[in-house]
């Protein structure tokens, strides 16, 4: 028995398409084309799907993590500048006020 179901546009479409070797005459075989009507690939798997997902839910982390620190990095570096600053202005002014006597 064929059964022939019509394109999404409401045409029929006829051609070769490949079937397993496995099948035997009379087996149903899902058959899926593609926009212009060619035979192509069916949906994606689940499995391939999540696991593009988890793949991509992984980079993205990563990837904000890794800006996350070099924001980090970049706030302590100021930090630390200023605050060697603070020293070094705290040593300047303390030298000033010694007193030749006191060396």
């Amino acid at each position: 028995m064929t059964r022939c179901e019509p394109a999404a546009d409401g045409r029929t479409v006829t051609g070769q398409a490949p079937v397993p070797s496995s099948a035997k005459a009379g087996t149903p075989v899902r058959i899926w084309l593609d926009r212009d009507g060619r035979p192509g690939e069916g949906p994606r798997s689940r499995i391939d799907t999540v696991a593009d997902g988890v793949a991509s839910g992984t980079a993205a982390a990563a990837l904000s993590l890794t800006a996350l620190l070099a924001c980090l990095a970049l706030a302590r570096r100021r930090l630390d500048h200023r605050r060697y600053a603070a020293w070094d202005a705290g040593w300047t002014a303390m030298n000033r006020r010694r007193k030749p006597e006191d060396a």
